[in-house]
């Protein structure tokens, strides 16, 4: 009996102290909110539970009366069930008072990918317009055969949310007047420079497409050999490329006899992960 009355007054004891005092924390008294937790060591783990739906809010239950969680409730699920779109898999969710809903949970590792279109609108060499094949009305720039060096040149500024000094990767959608057999060899010539930096001579790279080619066909060719890139070691963001993109149908190499419309120009780039912090 007297060890009952001595536990019911620590009990009570301690739920005074809790009464009196709002906060409540765990490995510090002095916690610098309603709940803390303070560790150097260990993490906080939330209820672990197998949900079965996002639409269901069992085996979670409100404990007090044990009805529908209250919203805000949080949890990690451990199953993968149900079907879509109210499948679930695992990791945390929170109860908005109607479904679970996942948290977001970005791969911070991982670059992100963007793309930088340039519309080819800047001719020179005698680049002509023309329509497609049988297709009367718009037009886009073509880089015709028989007609020796053809070009169009244009610029592009790498945005502020470029990741500095990462591999930007130039491609050209294009399309074929007509169906022929034979090569057709792309040439992008390039300058590129950092504010208060100085242009100098433009590198050339170089890329054959075999053919046979179909007639207003949408093509994609990457402009650099094996899609390796242009370097961007030291470039930063701002920084500015001067660029041509030409033919010259009386190289030996260039065996298609056929004019090769560009349709537009675009960069993959990496840019900067919103999830990380940088300096």
């Amino acid at each position: 009996m007297k060890k009952n009355s001595l536990l019911t007054l620590c009990l009570f004891l301690i739920m005074s102290h809790f009464n009196a005092n709002s906060q409540v924390g765990i490995g510090t008294t002095t916690p610098r909110g309603a709940f803390e937790i303070n560790s150097s060591t260990n993490g906080f783990v939330p209820p672990q539970v197998a949900l079965t739906s996002i639409a269901a809010s069992t085996p979670v239950i409100n404990p007090q009366g044990g009805g529908v969680p209250i919203a805000g409730t949080i949890v990690y699920n451990t199953a993968t069930a149900g079907t879509t779109p109210n499948n679930v898999t695992p990791g945390y969710y929170f109860w908005n008072g109607s479904v679970w809903i996942k948290f977001a949970a970005g791969d911070t590792s991982a670059d992100i990918e963007d793309d930088l279109r340039v519309t080819i609108d800047k001719g020179s060499n005698s680049a002509q317009l023309g329509s497609l094949t049988g297709i009367s009305g718009p037009e886009i720039w073509f880089f015709r055969d028989g007609q020796g060096v053809e070009a169009m040149s244009f610029t592009l500024q790498l945005p502020h949310n470029w990741k500095d000094g990462t591999t930007i990767y130039p491609h050209i959608h294009w399309v074929p007047r007509s169906s022929a057999s034979g090569n057709m060899k792309w040439n992008l010539d390039y300058s590129w420079v950092n504010i208060d930096g100085t242009f100098s001579a433009a590198t050339t790279s170089s890329v054959i497409v075999n053919g046979p080619f179909t007639a207003n066909k949408h093509l994609l060719t990457d402009l650099t050999s094996g899609n390796v890139g242009i370097d961007a070691t030291g470039k930063t963001f701002s920084s500015i490329l001067i660029c041509r993109i030409w033919r010259d149908s009386s190289s030996g190499t260039d065996t298609y006899s056929g004019d090769a419309g560009g349709l537009s120009m675009d960069f993959h780039i990496s840019i900067k992960n919103p999830f990380v912090e940088y300096p």
